[in-house]
């Protein structure tokens, strides 16, 4: 059985082997039902510039020990990262909290792991568009969507390498 994440750096999702969800805005309502998307994430790692103090405050129980290197969405100016035991309480205290906030102070970036696999990866939450790993029942990504109006496609796209991430 694979343990927690661990020291090493994380591996990021592969965009061959995701789709592409675009047109999710809505950070509570992405908080309260993105469980029932992704059954088997493990950690969720939140990072941001601009987390706001009450934020902050709220996730610190929820913190995992161990650090883990996640690909940065921002290179400058230094973003603080979370790394959060990925929890039904820690959902849907973030999901109340992205009510009282803009998106920028609960993060800008946000990546969800089971185990050691990528699940999602968002740089610029709540802007632009994610990946997400086709270990997701499409199923489960086509309830989302409609649930959130989003919609998905395949990941890769022409002409753009996802190391020319939007903020970096």
């Amino acid at each position: 059985m694979a343990g927690p994440l661990d020291n090493r750096r994380a591996k990021e999702l592969d965009p061959a082997d995701a789709w592409l969800v675009s047109g999710i805005r809505d950070s509570s309502a992405f908080f309260e039902r993105i469980g029932s998307l992704v059954e088997d994430a493990t950690t969720l790692i939140l990072e941001g510039d601009s987390i706001a103090p009450d934020v902050e405050t709220f996730v610190i129980p929820y913190a995992e020990l161990l650090a883990y290197e996640v690909p940065h969405g921002t290179l400058w100016p230094t973003s603080r990262q979370f790394r959060l035991r990925f929890d039904v309480a820690l959902l849907s205290g973030l999901s109340s909290l992205a009510g009282l906030h803009a998106e920028p102070e609960i993060c800008d970036h946000l990546h969800l792991y089971a185990i050691n696999d990528p699940r999602l990866q968002w740089f610029d939450a709540f802007h632009g568009p994610f990946l997400l790993s086709k270990a997701v029942s499409i199923t489960r990504l086509e309830r989302f969507c409609r649930t959130l109006g989003g919609t998905f496609d395949e990941s890769e796209q022409p002409g753009r390498s996802m190391t020319e991430r939007p903020g970096t």
